[in-house]
């Protein structure tokens, strides 16, 4: 997975086009579904889609942005739950984390009238960016 975008400074707002990249695939998501960040647990919730697990890396930057709440949860690659984040964004924020160490899957939630605007990418580390 690679990121493949164009970041700019529009005043003081960062502005990702997204080329390729993008993780998050609105036409696999469990609709009416909350992934909970305190224990990893799917349960059904009106209004919101949540991932199916998603391939990361340990300590690695990644950005998810769309103008809902969101919560994460962590996983091992046997699925089993490691640990969450509960956040939530408004307006045109962007968010981004760092996965734990030990973690090779995620799961998230967003809500269902934002999934065109989702995204989720790995942000490259500087040495990986070739000019």
């Amino acid at each position: 997975m690679r990121f493949t975008g164009i970041e700019s400074v529009v005043g003081q707002q960062y502005v990702i086009q997204i080329a390729n990249g993008n993780m998050f695939d609105k036409y696999t998501q469990i609709a009416n579904t909350y992934i909970g960040y305190g224990d990893g647990i799917a349960t059904p919730a009106a209004g919101y889609l949540a991932t199916e697990f998603l391939p990361v890396k340990p300590n690695t930057v990644y950005e998810f942005g769309s103008t809902g709440s969101q919560q994460l949860a962590f996983y091992d690659k046997n699925k089993n739950y490691i640990s969450g984040y509960a956040g939530g964004v408004s307006g045109a924020h962007l968010k981004r984390i760092t996965t734990p160490k030990g973690v090779e899957l995620i799961r998230f939630t967003t809500q269902m009238g934002l999934a065109s605007s989702q995204y989720f990418i790995e942000i490259p580390k500087k040495e990986d960016v070739r000019t």
